[in-house]
């Protein structure tokens, strides 16, 4: 199955930054899934992220290297124990970078569904 998701991460203005105000702008993500049931309790994906935006400013200037791009890959395999409960894990790369972090993430969680 293949799926996709656009989101924006949204901030507030700090009006009380040192006596200046400082904005940051959105910062968009996108996401883009290829995921396979290997059974009906198990699947496992393929996943890109690209994110774009995030600049700061101070009284409407802008800083300089402060917009985020970035892309990432990874992979994640999930597993229902039973009815309520999903185990999760997931690894992902940050292949390009620019005024963010680079690494690797390693995910595990739990899906407890009441």
């Amino acid at each position: 199955m293949l799926e996709a998701n656009l989101e924006a991460q949204l901030y507030g203005t700090n009006d009380d930054y040192f006596g200046s105000d400082l904005k940051q702008d959105p910062l968009y993500r996108l996401q883009a899934f290829a995921s396979y049931d290997f059974t009906p309790a198990t699947y496992g994906a393929l996943r890109l992220i690209h994110a774009d935006g995030g600049e700061l400013r101070i009284n409407d200037r802008r800083i300089d290297d402060t917009h985020k791009r970035y892309t990432q890959v990874g992979f994640e395999l999930g597993h229902w124990l039973d009815k309520q409960n999903q185990l999760m894990f997931g690894l992902s790369q940050n292949v390009a970078t620019q005024n963010g972090f680079a690494g690797t993430d390693a995910l595990l969680r739990l899906v407890h569904v009441f």
